[in-house]
């Protein structure tokens, strides 16, 4: 889970037309192997797409949004909530550890499909 700018034009311009899936964390939506074949976005992205971004030290990441700016992400008992509604599907944990973020403008919160 991490939070990411939202696209500039320097992003566009780095833009990568497929990227290949090396981990587990977008299982069960995309598996390892698996070729992805990407679109720019252009500014419109919403909470729920799947997006391909870089970190800073240039490997790239494909998560899903699951919050936008201003949108409050709580992480808490084992569950993700957006706004105070669950997000996705996770056992609950009594007695854990709560988190929370507000996300910044020009930023959205990511995870992969696979929370467990």
């Amino acid at each position: 889970m991490s939070s990411i700018e939202l696209p500039t034009a320097t992003d566009q311009a780095r833009w990568i037309p497929a990227v290949r899936i090396c981990g587990r964390s977008m299982l069960p939506t995309l598996a390892p192997g698996q070729v992805l074949v990407t679109r720019l976005a252009f500014g419109r992205i919403r909470q729920s797409d799947v997006v391909v971004f870089a970190a800073a030290t240039g490997r790239l990441y494909v998560k899903r949004i699951a919050g936008m700016p201003g949108d409050l992400v709580t992480l808490g008992a084992g569950r993700l909530y957006v706004n105070g509604l669950p997000w996705g599907s996770g056992a609950c944990t009594s007695g854990a550890h709560v988190e929370r973020w507000q996300v910044a403008d020009g930023h959205c919160f990511v995870v992969g499909d696979n929370l467990q």
